[in-house]
C-alpha cells in the first residue's frame, strides 16, 4: 500500500511547479493546492519507510533491525507530524486572518529536523532481502508466456491488455516471466495518444476558447495536437499522464541495453550502439517533454522566446520518438536470426521519417515567418495534413515495428548470494567511479550490469530520496545566486517566517531544473514498487501479509 502511494506522490509532486503559490497569499487557492502537494509527498515519504521498518520488524530471518533503525523511524515520524501541523496552522492563519502563526525559529526548526530525517533514510531503513535477477533471450520459450507467479501488479481484463500496451507492463507478474522488451516502448507511445484523447476532450468541453484563441492558431492556420493541452487544467492532466513516460522510456534503455549485451556479449555492433544511444535520447526526451507545460507559448506570438522553446522541445521529442523506431527497424534488419522484417515495415519507417520532416520542416518555417513578419507561413491544410500524419504515424509504432528478441527474466531472493556481487555481465549502464556509487545510491542503479546481477530492492527507494536532496541543494545554490529576491520574497516567508524547503525551486527558472531531476524519481519509485511486490511475492508465495500489503500500497 506505501509502495504505491509513494509511486502516485512522485507523480503528483511534479505538479508543484505547474501550481505555484500566489503570490498575494498563501491561503489562496494555489497556495492550499501547492501545500496540499507538498504534504501528501512528504506524508508518503514516511508510510513507505514506516512500512519497511514494520516488515523488518516482523520478518527477522530476512532483515536485520537495531535499535537505531527504532530510534529514527519515531523522529522521522514526529517531525512529518510537526511539520504537517506547522504549514496548515500557518496556511489557515494567513486564510482567516491571523498573521504569523508560530515564531520562526519553530518552523524552520521543524524543516530542519524533516530534511535531516529524509536525507537519513538510506543510513537508519534496514536493507531488507537481496534479489537476484538472471536475465536471458527468451530463443526456445514463448514471448506469451506472462510467467509462473500467480501474483501480479494489476489485474485488468486481458481485452484491454491487447489493445493497450501499457497495460502489459501493469499486468505482468511480479515473479519470473518472459516478455518482449519492446512493449515499453508501445507503452510510451500509448501514453502520448491517450493524454491526446483525454485532454482534447477535456479542454473541448470546458474550456473551448483555450483551443481557437491559441497563440500558435493566428501563425500556422490549424489545430495542432498541443492546443488541447497547454494550458491549466488540462495541462495538469496531461503533466501526470506523460509522468508515467519517465519509468517507460527508461526502463526501455535498460532492457534495449540488456537484449543488445546479451546477443552481442564480445560487444556492441554499431547498429546496437546506435539502438543504445537513440534510446538513452528518447528517455532523456521523456524528461524534457515534461517541461513543455512550463514553458507555455507565448499569448502574444508564437515567435517569442516562450514559443521557440516550447516548439523546439516538442521537435526533438518527435525526432527522438523517430530514431528510436528507426534504430529498431535497423537492428532488425541486421539480425534476422531474432527479428522478422516485414515490408510494411520498411513502408512504415519510410512514410514515419518523412512525416517527421515535414513535421520539422514545417513548425520552423511557421515559426520563424511570425519571427520575422512574414504573417501566415503555410496553408492551413498543408499543417494539418503534417499533424495528422505524425500523429498516425506515432500511434502506429506498435503495429508496425518488428517485436524482436523476447527477454525471459528469472527473479529470486539471495539467500546465499553475496549482494555485493553486481553481476557476470561486463557491460554496465554506466562506468560511474565506485566512490560516487557509495556516496550516491541513485548512482549504484545506473551502475548496475546490464545482465545477471544482485542487488538490494531498497537501493530504489534510497535513490529517490537522495534525487530530493541532489534537487534541494542544486536550486538553491542556482536561485540563491542569480534569484536571490525570489528566496526573500516568496509569499509563504511572510506567513511562515522562515526559509521553507521550496523558497529554492518555486519559481523559474530553477523550478525547470527542479522538474527535470525530480522526474527521475517516477522512474525510482515505480521500479520500487515493482520490486517491493516481487519480494512480497517471492517470501509469501501462498498471499501476501497484512504488513506486506501495506508496503506495496504505501511504495
Amino acid at each position: 500500500v506505501t509502495a504505491v502511494a509513494l509511486a502516485l506522490a512522485s507523480n503528483l509532486w511534479l505538479l508543484l511547479w505547474l501550481i505555484e503559490p500566489s503570490r498575494g497569499s498563501l491561503g489562496g487557492w494555489t497556495g492550499v493546492v501547492h501545500t496540499c502537494i507538498f504534504l501528501s509527498c512528504a506524508l508518503a515519504k514516511y508510510l513507505c519507510a514506516l512500512a519497511f521498518y514494520l516488515q523488518a520488524l516482523y520478518d527477522e530471518k530476512n532483515f536485520n533491525v537495531q535499535r537505531s533503525n527504532t530510534v529514527f523511524i519515531v523522529v522521522y515520524g514526529f517531525s512529518v507530524t510537526l511539520l504537517a501541523a506547522t504549514y496548515l496552522y500557518g496556511m489557515f492563519a494567513d486564510r482567516f486572518g491571523e498573521g504569523l502563526a508560530l515564531p520562526s525559529w519553530m518552523t524552520q526548526s521543524v524543516d530542519v529536523l524533516w530534511i535531516a530525517c529524509v536525507c537519513s533514510i538510506t543510513s537508519f531503513c534496514a536493507k531488507g532481502p537481496a534479489l537476484h535477477v538472471t536475465q536471458e533471450i527468451a530463443l526456445n520459450i514463448p514471448a506469451e508466456s506472462q510467467g509462473e507467479v500467480r501474483t501480479r501488479m494489476c489485474t485488468c481484463p486481458k481485452w484491454l491488455e491487447r489493445v493497450l500496451p501499457f497495460v502489459s507492463v501493469l499486468n505482468a507478474p511480479a515473479g519470473t516471466h518472459t516478455f518482449y522488451p519492446r512493449m515499453y516502448l508501445s507503452a510510451s507511445n500509448q501514453v502520448f495518444g491517450c493524454t491526446l484523447i483525454v485532454t482534447w476532450l477535456m479542454t473541448y468541453t470546458f474550456f473551448p476558447a483555450q483551443i481557437e484563441d491559441h497563440p500558435a492558431k493566428r501563425i500556422i492556420g490549424s489545430y495542432n495536437p498541443c492546443f488541447g493541452w497547454d494550458f491549466a487544467p488540462a495541462s495538469w492532466v496531461a503533466l501526470l499522464l506523460c509522468s508515467m513516460n519517465v519509468l517507460f522510456t527508461w526502463r526501455y534503455v535498460w532492457l534495449e541495453e540488456t537484449c543488445a549485451t546479451l546477443l552481442s556479449p564480445n560487444g556492441l555492433t554499431g547498429v546496437q550502439t546506435f539502438g543504445k544511444v537513440t534510446a538513452v535520447a528518447l528517455a532523456l526526451a521523456s524528461n524534457l517533454w515534461l517541461l513543455l507545460w512550463l514553458i507555455e507559448p507565448s499569448r502574444g506570438s508564437l515567435g517569442g522566446w516562450t514559443g521557440v522553446v516550447h516548439t523546439c522541445i516538442f521537435l526533438s521529442c518527435a525526432l527522438a520518438k523517430y530514431l528510436c523506431a528507426l534504430a529498431f527497424y535497423l537492428q532488425a534488419l541486421y539480425d534476422e536470426k531474432n527479428f522478422n522484417v516485414q515490408r510494411s515495415n520498411t513502408v512504415f519507417i519510410v512514410v514515419y521519417g518523412f512525416s517527421v520532416t515535414l513535421l520539422a520542416a514545417t513548425y520552423l518555417y511557421g515559426m520563424f515567418a511570425d519571427r520575422f513578419g512574414e504573417g501566415l507561413a503555410l496553408p492551413s491544410w498543408m499543417t494539418q495534413s503534417v499533424d495528422v500524419l505524425w500523429i498516425a504515424c506515432v500511434c502506429s509504432i506498435t503495429s508496425f515495428c518488428a517485436k524482436g528478441p523476447a527477454l525471459h527474466v528469472t527473479q529470486e531472493i539471495a539467500l546465499n548470494i553475496p549482494a555485493e556481487s553486481q553481476g557476470e555481465v561486463r557491460t554496465r549502464m554506466c562506468t560511474c567511479p565506485k566512490w560516487l556509487e557509495r556516496v550516491l545510491p541513485f548512482v549504484s542503479v545506473l551502475n548496475a550490469p546490464a545482465g545477471t546481477h544482485t542487488f538490494y530492492p531498497r537501493m530504489y527507494l534510497s535513490a529517490s530520496n537522495q534525487v530530493f536532496g541532489c534537487t534541494l541543494i542544486v536550486t538553491w545554490l542556482m536561485t540563491y545566486t542569480f534569484f536571490p529576491a525570489q528566496i526573500e520574497d516568496h509569499p509563504a516567508k511572510r506567513i511562515i517566517g522562515s526559509y521553507n524547503p521550496c523558497f529554492g525551486w518555486d519559481f523559474a527558472p530553477a523550478s525547470w531544473v527542479a522538474l527535470l531531476l525530480c522526474s527521475m524519481n517516477v522512474l525510482f519509485t515505480w521500479r520500487y514498487v515493482w520490486l517491493e511486490e516481487t519480494c512480497a511475492t517471492l517470501l509469501s508465495p501462498n498471499g501476501l501479509t497484512g504488513v506486506q500489503t501495506f508496503g506495496k500500497v504505501t511504495a
